[in-house]
């Protein structure tokens, strides 16, 4: 594993901000998406939260709709042949808002 994490006593959990495109939306929120493929360039780590908003690509802008989910387990690439810099988060919902 290429990634150091911290000990759980170091590391304050954050709340990630990012788009989620309608269909990738519903399907988490109506819980048959329970993982997400993400570039890791916010450092994420089990018990973070991610804020998914849902952002229209059509229209450029969110469409006011959001879900929490908490991370509940990563693999970072290269890990299992995901690609170097990459991870698959495993999620669970918390609120929808």
């Amino acid at each position: 594993m290429n990634c150091k994490v911290p000990p759980k006593e170091e590391r304050n959990h954050i709340v990630h901000m990012v788009k989620s495109e309608p269909e990738q939306y519903r399907a988490v929120v109506s819980g048959l998406k329970t993982a997400e493929f993400r570039k890791n360039d916010r450092d994420y780590h089990v018990g973070d939260l991610m804020l998914l908003n849902e952002y229209d690509p059509q229209e450029h802008k969110r469409t006011g709709r959001d879900v929490v989910v908490k991370v509940s387990y990563v693999n970072y690439g290269p890990q299992f042949g995901g690609p170097e810099g990459y991870c698959v988060l495993s999620i669970r919902k918390v609120l929808v808002q």
